[in-house]
């Protein structure tokens, strides 16, 4: 992975953290207490679990028109700062796609301008004067609909390997093999899988899946991690292998060796948190899910 890709994906998920806290982009404008209950929304609710996916589909997005070399780059004195052109493109992507998922965009467009540009743009970039911030809403709109063009937004939301994942998840619960909660939390854990394959430095291993294998099976292999993480972490430990194909396998192990690997660090926060010695830890279901150990127990039930 280049320098410039990887520099921007962390803004992308660091920005949508603190967006998701905004009433402009929190992910109770795409979920209402009639689909979930009390307990299922404190599941799914924290940001980094990518509960919409909206933001995987972003880091997709800008993975296909990925910035290049030293040319996005600022020069001196901004020392390994992305363009404002690299960034304002990728606010412009999670703003598109952040609209695609969302049921609302419940607050005024200055708002809701204001708020995503915050995080994009450094400090002295920001417009100043109301009508610079006028200028910014066209400015931000003909971007999204360059974007909209140009982008097959819809096949990357439908048939992403979240996605079918997920609906391979739901599609167990109408079938009572497992109950709508313990599908969330399985849920909960896609994106510490996906999100490591795409932190990787050295390898790019979301698109080396997509050459190798059909999202279809890629689907399948989160699923199966998910299904064995979570017997894994109970009390005790179940070593659990869902009855899959060699190929699938194959992908489970590629996705939990990610896992285990220092560059899933970055994902580390929330309900993906390791607990700190000396300190309870996180009680949160997907917390249990992706605990170190647990990952571990995962890939030895996988073998070489």
């Amino acid at each position: 992975m280049n320098k410039a890709l990887n520099k921007l994906q962390r803004l992308v998920m660091t920005a949508h953290i603190r967006l998701s806290r905004s009433p402009c982009f929190g992910p109770g404008l795409s979920f209402s207490p009639e689909t979930l209950s009390f307990d299922e929304w404190n599941v799914v609710n924290h940001p980094i679990q990518d509960a919409t996916g909206s933001l995987f589909v972003t880091l997709l997005s800008i993975r296909r028109n990925r910035p290049c070399g030293y040319d996005s780059f600022l020069p001196s004195p901004y020392h390994d700062q992305l363009t404002q052109t690299v960034r304002r493109d990728a606010a412009a992507r999670y703003s598109s796609i952040f609209k695609f998922y969302a049921q609302q965009v419940g607050a005024p467009n200055l708002h809701f301008v204001r708020s995503l540009m915050e995080e994009f743009l450094l400090t002295e970039e920001l417009a100043q004067y109301h009508a610079d911030w006028q200028r910014e809403i066209t400015r931000l709109h003909a971007s999204e609909f360059k974007i909209l063009l140009q982008e097959p937004l819809l096949t990357l939301a439908n048939t992403n390997p979240m996605a079918l994942a997920e609906n391979k998840l739901f599609e167990e619960v109408a079938a009572k093999s497992i109950t709508k909660m313990e599908a969330l939390v399985m849920r909960g854990a896609f994106f510490f899988f996906l999100g490591s394959c795409l932190m990787n430095k050295t390898q790019d291993v979301i698109e080396g899946l997509y050459e190798s294998v059909d999202t279809d099976i890629i689907a399948e292999g989160l699923v199966a991690v998910a299904q064995t993480c979570r017997y894994a972490s109970k009390k005790p430990s179940i070593l659990y292998k869902p009855n899959c194909s060699r190929v699938v396998d194959q992908v489970v192990m590629v996705l939990l060796d990610n896992a285990m690997s220092a560059h899933s660090g970055i994902l580390r926060t929330g309900p993906y948190s390791v607990a700190v010695e000396g300190f309870e830890p996180n009680k949160h279901p997907v917390n249990l899910m992706v605990d170190p150990r647990v990952i571990k127990t995962a890939r030895g039930i996988y073998g070489e």
